[in-house]
């Protein structure tokens, strides 16, 4: 229990620094320029995170078992100070090409936004390092068992970054958020150094090393180049926002962070859990096991964000007012931002499915398949972002997010059918339930909703929260409720699903 509070704290910390840095800059062309040079570390970070837990834990796992723990902490080390080295490089060359690249990336911004965008890029690089440390000791103390302290370091680490907003936002303006990630970054790793074990705490290497970087890249390489691609989305989506009028980069952050919050806490859990089992039936060449957990995975992430993705867009803008609307943040921002929240709703499903194929691909060892997927990712967003948005403005760069996960999700669900036979013939007629229950139960939330707002008025926050809580438990309940009763079997399993899902979250392996 201890666990899932730090895991919620963690969230609700992270949340709340959106909230703070709404209010305190808006959405003008300070936050368009932060959040340009915030894209680079934000996307090396979670490269480096996903291919650390998805190919260096399983080597140092195999090493232990089959040399020993002293030949395995070896082994570890020196392919980390490869990897920091190469981290120190590209920090560097960003470093004294940050102008350049800035422009590149955020061309639409003008000087003004370019020069914050620079300054903030240049604040924010020695992050990448600390991220790729603290990832690393994060996993390692979940592969020990120490769940509490990786999660207490980052719950610390939101917390120093909201501070820092906080005392500094006047003096150092939006650079103060800068600042803050970087430090929250250090302090992810000063706090869990003393709580590895002793092993890991000097940089010995011995003599059973080797050039184990090699078995690493081999491994890894494939896997984090088509990682690479396929988060090379949000570079995309930042060029073309600078296109736009002042604010639209902020605008689809504020959006953005709400819709990925549902992400977060079901379908990336939910393929975490999934994984070990998919990886296992691969291993056994056990097709008919694969396509069940695959199946189920699927249908278990469905059934976690259909209903969000139902109070999500029926309350859309009374959820962004409530969370958002303060300060620097006025209706009109709340109004911008709640028109893309809605759209980028539609591409949950795309993104939820996306994420666990993509590692079902990755458990089947079918590199091609991830490295087109990821290609065609790229291309998608370009095309249909560039046609989008001469249309849609801002929204059109929501929409082409929309179509680009959910083309690149119906390819990899095509090439796994491929693989597999018929893996998705049930999957239709759960699909169409999951609509009709979303369906009836998001007019029962919008009627719920209007009716709520005749008798609670008012602006404060409780009668705010009213107005959003009482829709938001009626739509869980009819939701759940019409599944159960068009016998959709797999509700059975949420309550076991969320568990799950709350201690993988509280242990900071996400």
């Amino acid at each position: 229990m201890m666990l899932v509070s730090l895991g919620a704290v963690n969230k609700g910390l992270g949340f709340l620094r959106e909230a703070v840095m709404a209010a305190k800059f808006g959405a003008d062309i300070r936050m368009d320029g932060l959040l340009a040079g915030q894209t680079i570390p934000a996307v090396l970070s979670k490269v480096m995170d996903e291919i650390l837990g998805a190919s260096l834990l399983p080597l140092f796992a195999s090493w232990t078992t089959q040399k020993g723990e002293a030949i395995a902490w070896a082994r570890l080390k020196q392919i980390v100070f490869y990897l920091l080295l190469g981290a120190s490089v590209v920090v560097l060359s960003l470093l004294v090409f940050s102008g350049p690249v800035m422009t590149v990336l955020a061309p639409g911004l003008g000087a003004e936004g370019i020069h914050i965008a620079v300054r903030s890029l240049q604040i924010m690089l020695p992050s990448i390092a600390f991220f790729l440390l603290g990832s690393m000791l994060t996993a390692i103390l979940n592969y020990y068992g120490r769940f509490f302290w990786g999660g207490l370091a980052a719950t610390l680490g939101n917390a120093f970054s909201l501070l820092c907003i906080l005392l500094y936002a006047r003096q150092l303006d939006v650079y103060s958020v800068a600042i803050g990630i970087t430090g929250g970054a250090l302090l992810l790793v000063i706090f869990q150094v003393p709580f590895v074990p002793r092993a890991a705490r000097t940089w010995d290497t011995g003599n059973e090393a080797g050039a184990r970087f090699g078995e690493f890249a081999k491994l890894a390489g494939p896997f984090g180049f088509a990682i690479l691609l396929f988060n090379a989305i949000p570079f995309v989506e930042r060029f073309l926002g600078s296109l736009l009028r002042e604010g639209s980069l902020a605008i689809l952050n504020y959006a953005f962070k709400v819709d990925w919050l549902v992400y977060s806490v079901f379908a990336i859990p939910v393929t975490t859990v999934t994984f070990p089992a998919l990886a296992s039936a691969a291993a056994l060449q056990d097709t008919t096991r694969f396509q069940r957990v695959l199946a189920l995975g699927v249908k278990g992430t469905l059934l976690l964000i259909a209903p969000c993705m139902v109070i999500l867009f029926s309350l859309a803008v009374p959820i962004i007012q409530l969370l958002f609307q303060r300060g620097m943040f006025g209706p009109e921002q709340t109004a911008r931002t709640a028109s893309v929240l809605v759209i980028y709703v539609f591409g949950l499903p795309g993104a939820s499915i996306s994420l666990i194929l993509f590692y079902a691909l990755y458990a089947l060892g079918q590199p091609a398949v991830r490295l087109t997927a990821s290609v065609l990712s790229v291309l998608l967003s370009m095309i249909c972002g560039w046609v989008f948005t001469r249309f849609w403005d801002v929204q059109g760069i929501a929409w082409a997010h929309v179509v680009t996960l959910s083309l690149v999700a119906a390819y990899m669900a095509w090439a796994l059918r491929v693989l597999l036979g018929q893996c998705w013939s049930a999957l239709i007629s759960f699909v169409l339930r999951l609509c009709g229950a979303g369906l009836v139960s998001a007019v029962a939330c919008i009627v719920i909703y209007h009716q709520l707002a005749l008798w609670i008025t008012g602006d404060p926050i409780p009668a705010q929260v009213a107005r959003i809580g009482v829709p938001s438990a009626v739509t869980l309940v009819v939701f759940y409720l019409l599944c159960w009763l068009w016998k959709v079997e797999e509700v059975k399993r949420i309550p076991d699903i969320l568990w799950k899902a709350r201690r993988i979250q509280a242990s900071g392996i996400l």
